[in-house]
Order: structure tokens, then C-alpha cells, then sequence
């Protein structure tokens, strides 16, 4: 059962309880296999969980890119973002398999988020092949680099 306070906007909200684990409706956490991000790569939307300070998880639907050879999974945001802020304070990230409005669909994965420096960013670009249409992920890159203050990667690895 869930706390309370997760119950006070979203229903389907994930919470993050330290000494239990993670908990989200609908799902579980994965065990360790040999490829955690299996089934990860069969979809175009992953919930992203950052996690605050003070440890309550805020799920957020992103698209995902993969880099040839690599086994990370690699997500582009704004600078201003406020997963970018909550991911300062803590690179503990969760990652589950969901749809385009963010609805869980499957098994949770532990994973750890790594920021890009710009270098970094411009150099892997090129490298990583993202699910979404290239016109329509130029359309929000566009408005990323407009309004918050620009594009930023992260790497993330899998537990």
C-alpha cells in the first residue's frame, strides 16, 4: 500500500520509499538479468523517476536514444528543467517502460544518470539514434534551446 501522500493529486503517482524499495502502480522491479534494458528498448517512452531531496519520485515521460555499441540509454532535456534540478541533488534514477502519457506499462529498472558536459552532448549527438521522428525531435530541441535555456544529455547506466 502506498502513503498517503500519494493519493493527494495523482493516483497512479510513483513514490519512493528509501528503506522498501520502489514502488509504482502497476509494476515491479525488475530483477538483474544480463541485459536490464531488454525490455526497455522494445518501446518509445520511458518514465524517467528523479527523485527529490527530500525522496519523494517524480515521473516523467521522456523519449529515449541508444548509441551504437553502447549499452546506455541516453535522454535529452532542457537546462532549466526540473528533472535536471532534482537530478543535481541525486543521479538515482528509475526507468520504466510506459506510454506517450506516461502510464506504466511494465517492469521498473534502477538506474544511475550521468550529466553530458557540452562537449560531451555535441560530440555523442551524432552518435545516438532517438525513437522519435527527426523532424519532430528538431521541433523540440528548438523550443528546448528557446525557452529552457538550451539542450542537455544524460547517460544513463542500468543496474
Amino acid at each position: 500500500m502506498l502513503p498517503m501522500r500519494a493519493y493527494y493529486r495523482y493516483q497512479s503517482m510513483i513514490i519512493f520509499e528509501p528503506s522498501i524499495s520502489l514502488a509504482t502502480k502497476g509494476a515491479t522491479i525488475m530483477a538483474a538479468s544480463d541485459d536490464p534494458s531488454a525490455h526497455l528498448r522494445k518501446h518509445s517512452f520511458i518514465s524517467l523517476t528523479t527523485f527529490r531531496t527530500n525522496g519523494e519520485a517524480v515521473p516523467t515521460p521522456v523519449t529515449f536514444g541508444e548509441a551504437h555499441g553502447s549499452d546506455k540509454l541516453y535522454v535529452v532535456t532542457g537546462l532549466k528543467t526540473g528533472k535536471m534540478k532534482r537530478l543535481q541533488h541525486n543521479l538515482a534514477v528509475a526507468l520504466a517502460p510506459c506510454d506517450q502519457k506516461g502510464r506504466v506499462v511494465g517492469t521498473a529498472v534502477q538506474g544511475h544518470a550521468r550529466i553530458l558536459s557540452a562537449a560531451e552532448g555535441k560530440a555523442r549527438r551524432k552518435q545516438i539514434r532517438f525513437r522519435t521522428p527527426a523532424p519532430i525531435l528538431f521541433m523540440f530541441n528548438l523550443l528546448r534551446e528557446l525557452r529552457s535555456g538550451g539542450n542537455v544529455y544524460l547517460e544513463i547506466s542500468l543496474r
